[in-house]
């Protein structure tokens, strides 16, 4: 049912994804809650709604400042290609329905690597649907595994002993939330009736899925685990208090312990607004709004967090002071978030040029350089009249490469400036005339010197059929 990433900070209407027929199928409380109790965890329910997904095209993708795009790494092998298994034609049509959905959503694009898997229908309980299996066998056996894993069933289950209430929460295709770095996709593709497809999204079946699940889902919840949730795998389940407090209510209707749920139940739903980005070392509350998010349990329970404004403040004077802290503090966390932030990019920078770089030493592009520019808005179309065109633009001048980037900025041959910038993958040079006749001469020299010196008499030989001839 939950999504998380990028659709924590969206706004849906009201009622738009928890319509009255999908608020029927859930189940809150059944007979266990008062008619007030359930109302509190569907107002929260509401609260939450961008965060809740009940389709595709309402789930969300993973904050990459969480869990970056997920790489596969593998042992040294030779790539596969495996023939798919043959399908009734009933099945065929649901298949080709599947596959246009998920590339409508971007689950699926279009490949032409090394490799092919395949793939097959499972039938799901409703008659007539069906799940697509992506059979990722062969990757599984050259992947390197991930140390990584759930807790066990018996762990998981004793860890809820005793607890009156609990809540349990369903992530909306989990595995699809999470990015596959583009450089690992090719492991996946298989072919179909709409070509040779790969995933973009981490495949079910692979050996590290569950692993790399974890970790995200980890990551978001720490601050709940283990006291008050643990997640298996794309389930989490939510402790209650361990007493039900004699039942008494604190307000008409509304018991105490389910209270004290219903705001652990909103911790877990806000959790994706509250986790420490990777890159800039704070939360997302915290730089909009410049302060630590105030969670409802803390008007109840003392903390740090909530300021006694009515004793610290007694004068207009102390007013502004406190004003100005606020903003201070505020101007401060948005330059440190910056600082982190350019470290953050920079680093990764330094990785992209050592392990993945374009270009080497000798091919690197200056500025002068005559390049052509990769037409990249029919990239996709593999049409007969596309097929043989010619894919590039130019050629320009370099005029500017911006400084720690891989972007170019490039002028036409009569000096008019291009106003947009160019990614380095889609630049190659280009060389006139006059310098590839001289390039070829140097060529066809170096060779004829070379064959001039491997067909030179040798001095001893020489010296040898002398002597012959005088005997």
């Amino acid at each position: 049912m939950c999504g998380f990433g990028s659709c924590a900070g969206k706004v849906v209407p009201r009622g738009s994804r928890l319509t009255p027929e999908r608020l029927a199928k859930m189940r809150i409380g059944t007979d266990f809650l008062t008619d007030t109790e359930k109302q509190l965890f569907i107002d929260i329910l509401f609260e939450f709604e961008p965060v809740l997904a009940f389709d595709d095209s309402e789930m969300g993708l993973l904050n990459p400042d969480v869990e970056p795009p997920v790489e596969i790494h593998t042992v040294p092998h030779v790539p596969w290609q495996q023939q798919n298994l043959r399908l009734p034609k009933a099945m065929q049509e649901a298949a080709s329905a599947i596959l246009k959905k998920k590339l409508a959503s971007g689950i699926l694009e279009h490949s032409q690597g090394a490799y092919r898997n395949r793939y097959f229908l499972v039938a799901k309980k409703n008659p007539g649907e069906y799940r697509l299996i992506n059979d990722v066998q062969p990757l599984n056996a050259v992947t390197i595994r991930d140390s990584c894993m759930p807790p066990s069933v018996d762990d998981f289950s004793e860890d809820f002993a005793g607890y009156p209430i609990l809540t349990s929460v369903d992530m909306f295709s989990g595995y699809d939330q999470i990015n596959l770095h583009e450089c690992s996709r090719d492991f996946t593709a298989f072919m179909t009736d709409l070509g040779l497809l790969r995933c973009t999204r981490i495949p079910p079946g692979w050996a590290n899925s569950v692993a790399v699940f974890m970790r995200v889902i980890l990551k978001i919840l720490w601050e709940l685990v283990p006291d008050h949730a643990r997640p298996f795998v794309d389930d989490v389940a939510l402790k209650g208090p361990k007493s039900r407090y004699n039942d008494e209510e604190i307000s008409p209707g509304v018991r105490g312990f389910v209270a004290e749920h219903a705001q652990l139940f909103r911790r877990l739903l806000w959790a994706d607004r509250v986790s420490v980005r990777r890159s800039t070392g704070y939360t997302a509350f915290e730089l909009v709004y410049g302060r630590d998010c105030l969670l409802p349990v803390e008007f109840s329970v003392e903390s740090w967090s909530v300021v006694d404004w009515e004793g610290e403040v007694q004068s207009h004077e102390d007013l502004l002071l406190a004003r100005m802290r606020q903003l201070d503090e505020r101007v401060l966390s948005e330059v440190r978030a910056a600082e982190n932030l350019r470290d953050s990019r920079l680093a990764s920078k330094a990785y992209f040029d050592q392990t993945k770089n374009l270009r080497p030493e000798s091919q690197q592009l200056h500025i002068g350089d005559l390049v052509l520019v990769h037409d990249t808005r029919h990239a996709n179309d593999r049409s007969r009249s596309r097929k043989l065109g010619f894919p590039w633009f130019g050629p320009y001048r370099i005029r500017e490469i911006a400084p720690n980037s891989m972007h170019y900025y490039l002028d036409e041959l009569d000096g008019t400036q291009l106003k947009r910038s160019f990614a380095g993958n889609h630049l190659k040079r280009s060389f006139s005339r006059s310098v590839l006749d001289n390039a070829r001469r140097e060529i066809f020299e170096t060779i004829r010197v070379r064959t001039d010196f491997e067909n030179m008499p040798v001095e001893g030989d020489n010296e040898e059929e002398d002597g012959d001839d005088g005997t």
